[in-house]
């Protein structure tokens, strides 16, 4: 598809340029990750934001250490 087949198709969507499309894809977005959570339980959404809570402890940590020592290899 091409940039000019692109906006004659927004056109006939009614889609005002690219903040319609943003708009548009915002929605849909939203409502894909509300049918996830709701597919999951409260414990089993705890569970997995601890987990990635954890995840990114270990990355902050291992990103530090890297920089410290790191700066020691550069000068």
């Amino acid at each position: 598809m091409t940039k000019e087949e692109l906006i004659a198709k927004q056109k006939e969507l009614g889609l005002s340029g690219i903040d319609g499309l943003k708009d548009e894809a915002l929605e849909k977005l939203k409502k894909y990750l509300d049918e996830q959570k709701a597919q999951l339980d409260t414990e089993t959404r705890r569970k997995v934001r601890a987990f990635w809570i954890g995840v990114t402890a270990v990355g902050i940590v291992l990103g530090i250490a890297a920089g410290w020592f790191g700066r020691f290899m550069i000068g």
